[in-house]
């Protein structure tokens, strides 16, 4: 999916919110064990593209960094999630296609 990265998180009132820790590793995989999923971003010259997948707990890679972030989900469809860590804001995504 394509996915707007912004600066701003939505207005609404978050739908969950969860403590959870981001595997970063060297095959190009963020992995987020508590979420049982792992994804990648993929910057193209005029777009962002986000793939996420189950995941089954496994990996084969290295880890690279761990880092500690507060995930909260605004919608499901079109998909709004903002993450923030112990420094505050860190991202928001908004898909768009």
């Amino acid at each position: 999916m394509k996915v707007r990265k912004t600066d701003l998180r939505p207005i609404i009132r978050p739908l969950d919110v969860k403590k959870v820790f981001i595997l970063f590793c060297d095959d190009g995989w963020s992995y987020i064990p508590l979420l049982k999923i792992r994804r990648k971003f993929q910057f193209l010259i005029s777009s962002l593209i986000y793939t996420e997948e189950p995941w089954d707990d496994t990996i084969s890679a290295n880890v690279l960094h761990e880092e500690d972030v507060t995930f909260s989900s605004y919608s499901i469809s079109p998909k709004i999630w903002s993450e923030s860590g112990h420094c505050g804001f860190i991202d928001c995504f908004t898909e768009i296609a």
